[in-house]
């Protein structure tokens, strides 16, 4: 558990892979991907190549994400998918590969996970920051069937702006939606080089989700697991 949060504290933002959804970017090399094209209706592409072609778009999106170069204008996948297949994918499978590749980065959110979530927006206004590939459709989608009313005052997905985390430009964008300063705002999130360190630049106070030896003192607060929020103030 972590100390309560300074009253002044109104806003939490949120990472989303690794923080409170888990079972993301299936995209294993054992993974199959020709059933999920075969069921949006594709049939033109023979089951190894378009294997192959997801597999080279996903390859690239991970060397340009790992090289952060284009973090401030990074490409939509449908992008990638028309530079791998130029001339043999017609716009229809293009569209495709993207919603496969989607299906396979979206995760899940736990029951115990969805009851903090719901606990933790009785007292404070939650908003999601994440890097996505994919654009965000999906996932609004999912919040909408699988949490009972959302507890999110809004949703900033990365590939929605084409600015990614570590970026300040993709807090500095939620900040201005959520009408709040960093200082009344804690980051809430897994990953210490895109979440914690550039919301603590900003003035944020930060929150580490991580159950890994390192030296926590980079972070205000550090808990093993995104439900030891819960205790975080006493009215919840």
């Amino acid at each position: 558990m972590i100390d309560q949060l300074p009253e002044h504290i109104q806003t939490l933002f949120l990472d989303m892979n690794g923080t409170f959804m888990f079972g993301h970017d299936r995209f294993g090399e054992d993974e199959d991907f020709y059933p999920a094209y075969l069921s949006q209706g594709g049939s033109d592409m023979a089951s190894d190549f378009l294997n192959a072609s997801v597999r080279k778009v996903v390859a690239r999106l991970a060397e340009l994400y790992r090289a952060g170069s284009h973090d401030h204008d990074f490409p939509q996948v449908v992008d990638i998918a028309a530079e791998i297949l130029p001339g043999e994918g017609c716009a229809e499978d293009i569209a495709r590969v993207e919603r496969i590749i989607a299906a396979h980065e979206i995760g899940a959110v736990s029951d115990r996970d969805a009851v903090t979530l719901a606990a933790l927006s009785k007292g404070f206004t939650l908003f999601v920051v994440s890097n996505l590939w994919s654009r965000g459709t999906p996932w609004r989608e999912h919040f909408a069937t699988r949490l009972d009313a959302s507890p999110f005052s809004g949703l900033v997905f990365s590939s929605d702006i084409a600015v990614n985390k570590p970026s300040p430009e993709i807090f500095e964008h939620t900040l201005r939606l959520a009408g709040t300063d960093a200082g009344n705002v804690a980051m809430v999130g897994d990953d210490l080089a895109r979440d914690i360190r550039p919301a603590a630049a900003l003035g944020m106070t930060t929150i580490w989700v991580s159950d890994a030896a390192a030296d926590y003192s980079v972070a205000d607060h550090v808990i093993a697991e995104f439900h030891q929020l819960y205790s975080t103030r006493s009215t919840l």
